[in-house]
């Protein structure tokens, strides 16, 4: 009886305790329904690990996932209210530890608000800022404020239509990686003096309607893409324009207009960086019937004298042709037409990637 009585007992504590559990469950329940009133939609998708052994899991995961890619979480500031809740969203952002990447839709009313947060109240974790064009707008154009070099971030972009006006000593000290998709206001003197950034490794500006002259580039990069307008006059790159630690290079080139002699000729020995690896270019002049002049007539080709002999990847676009045989035995990858010239009868191979 004793026995019995105490496991019927036992079985009554465990029923009023599961009863309590239940009673704190819907308690919990009820919170959490209040909580998603209160939230915004930044927050659906982690309502749905409420479940604390699916919460483990994922952060387990997450954990296991940091070791090989810095850039594991991504969350879009861009909610009903603006930017105007930027810091209490990733304050009180579930895996808020986990964010590297952040992208926020700014606009002129909000420029100070959100580039104050960038300044001096960004977590360190987070490493790459994207910004983008709010909806509603064809296009933005602001000035980045000079607070915004108080950043530690490591690596911003700006995304096509917005429009930035920014000066070589507003950038942070700590940024590593710049991508300007759209850099139609990007003028030459915004460019000019981005040598005294010791740390700007990787460059990526696409639409530049300026000529790259020695000493614009900072002399630590080592990734370098650059697209220029579609129709130029001026000679893109000057020699010793590129610093000699670029190893990857990427050039879309432009339709020269000018029959200068000095523009008909983009490249020579002393373009090019010596310690290049990795060398692709394209000419904008593929989408239409207008080619890039040359000695040649209507078609680009390089000679291959000026080709640095550390190439080991050489990627051509299909209007550009090599106007000699390939004489660099390390070229490990290719991609491209060569053209051979001897004695005015041209010949002609091709030889795929």
């Amino acid at each position: 009886m004793n026995k019995n009585k105490g496991y019927i007992d036992n079985n009554n504590n465990n029923n009023n305790n599961n009863n309590n559990n239940n009673n704190n469950n819907n308690n919990n329940n009820n919170n959490n329904n209040n909580n998603n009133n209160n939230n915004n939609n930044d927050y659906i998708f982690f309502k749905i690990f409420k479940n604390l052994y699916l919460n483990k899991i994922l952060f387990n995961f997450l954990k296991t996932y940091n070791n090989f890619n810095k850039q594991i979480v991504e969350i879009n500031l861009i909610s009903k209210n603006g930017n105007k809740n930027i810091e209490n969203v990733i304050d009180n952002h579930p895996f808020k530890e986990y964010i590297r990447t952040i992208s926020i839709s700014v606009i002129q009313d909000n420029i100070d608000d959100v580039f104050d947060y960038l300044s001096s109240k960004l977590p360190n974790n987070i490493q790459c800022v994207l910004l983008l064009k709010p909806s509603g707008f064809m296009q933005v154009y602001y000035q980045i404020p000079p607070k915004f070099h108080n950043s530690k971030i490591k690596e911003l972009i700006v995304s096509t239509n917005v429009f930035i006006s920014i000066s070589p000593n507003i950038l942070p000290p700590s940024l590593e990686k710049l991508y300007i998709e759209d850099s139609f206001y990007l003028s030459y003197s915004m460019v000019k003096g981005q040598s005294s950034f010791s740390t700007l490794k990787s460059l990526k500006i696409h639409g530049y309607r300026w000529g790259i002259n020695p000493g614009m580039l900072p002399p630590t990069l080592t990734f370098l893409h650059l697209t220029f307008e579609k129709y130029m006059n001026i000679q893109p790159l000057q020699e010793y324009s590129i610093p000699s630690s670029v190893t990857d290079l990427f050039l879309d080139l432009p339709v020269i207009q000018s029959t200068s002699s000095r523009c008909q000729t983009p490249f020579t020995r002393e373009v090019l960086p010596q310690n290049l690896k990795t060398f692709k270019i394209m000419l904008e002049a593929k989408y239409s019937n207008i080619r890039v002049y040359s000695k040649y007539g209507n078609e680009f080709i390089i000679n291959d004298e000026v080709l640095p002999k550390s190439i080991t990847n050489l990627q051509l676009d299909r209007d550009i042709q090599i106007g000699s045989l390939l004489k660099n035995n390390n070229i490990l990858k290719f991609k491209g037409a060569i053209q051979i010239y001897k004695k005015q009868k041209h010949y002609s191979s091709i030889y795929p990637i």
